[in-house]
């Protein structure tokens, strides 16, 4: 059964009094410990402010910078911005949940924090596609175009340049395999009948989980309407996410048996959930994927190796 659970992240500050009436969307951002100011300048070029709220929600960030932020870029964009600061931290699924409940459109956007619009026509895009085609779900997909490079996040570069960064010709081939809450625009009465699952805790997997339930009673289309990805991480939090995910992909294989017959990291994990020495191997990949003088595609392999082995050890 899918957890949610009792939201209390009630301290409210909007930067003007919203409208009387409902706005056509909603873009709810979950922050923590993230400067959102790129988002919100992204987001404030477009042509219908009007039509749209943003609402965002500090998950219980342990210093004060990242809502002083928010405040300051808010009071600078024509758009109505509200944000909400949680006393306790809901985790991904939680702060999502919560944003829904505080939110009035009929089509919500997922945006998160470390997302910075392609275009500055971005929600003018969305809107246009809500009234062609109010669409049930849809997934923009995103790009590295305004990421930052840096050496220190250049593994992370290297494999979502190659794993992540697809077109929606692509992620319309498994729309549920590839669909994650970075650029999410869902139709709210979907979100009332398929919430996200508190249950996954920590990192990873909870939106994946939530595409697959969604997808068998909605159609996910996936569109490009891009966003950047400016959130890249360096060598050592892709690997300790790495291990966070091992306890939600579990969850996720208990849920769908079948659906995660079709992804290619559960065929592999299965089989390397076998081996006798499969935390030693583990300790090895580690090691290399962390070595910086390694050719990128060797240190590539070995990153996704360990975080494959990280899955088979979950589901010994």
């Amino acid at each position: 059964m899918t957890q949610v659970a009792s939201i209390h992240a009630n301290r409210l500050w909007r930067n003007m009094t919203p409208a009387p009436t409902a706005p056509l969307l909603s873009v709810l951002t979950p922050v923590y410990m993230h400067n959102a100011a790129p988002l919100i300048e992204g987001l404030s070029k477009s042509a219908h402010c009007s039509d749209v709220e943003i609402i965002l929600l500090d998950d219980a960030s342990p210093q004060k910078w990242p809502v002083a932020q928010i405040k300051h870029s808010a009071m600078h964009s024509p758009l109505s911005i509200s944000l909400i600061e949680s006393p306790d931290n809901l985790g991904r699924s939680g702060a999502r949940n919560a944003l829904l409940q505080s939110s009035r459109g009929a089509h919500v956007l997922f945006l998160d924090a470390d997302m910075i619009p392609d275009s500055e026509d971005f929600l003018d895009r969305w809107i246009a596609l809500i009234n062609s085609s109010n669409p049930d779900i849809a997934f923009g997909g995103f790009t590295l175009l305004h990421a930052k490079v840096s050496s220190a996040t250049a593994l992370h570069r290297f494999v979502s340049l190659r794993s992540d960064c697809r077109p929606a010709a692509l992620r319309n081939r498994d729309p549920a395999q590839f669909t994650t809450t970075s650029n999410l625009l869902v139709r709210r009465s979907v979100l009332d009948l398929v919430p996200f699952d508190e249950g996954f805790s920590g990192w990873g997997w909870e939106d994946v989980d939530w595409a697959l339930r969604a997808a068998s009673h909605y159609r996910i289309l996936h569109v490009d309407i891009s966003a950047t990805h400016d959130g890249l991480d360096d060598t050592d939090t892709l690997l300790r996410k790495a291990l966070q995910a091992g306890p939600n992909y579990r969850r996720l294989v208990e849920r769908h048996p079948i659906a995660v017959q079709r992804f290619r990291s559960f065929g592999l994990a299965k089989r390397l959930s076998k081996l006798p020495m499969l935390e030693r191997l583990k300790t090895g990949f580690r090691a290399l994927t962390r070595i910086e003088s390694a050719p990128m595609p060797v240190r590539a392999a070995a990153y996704k190796l360990f975080r494959t082995l990280t899955y088979a050890a979950s589901l010994r």
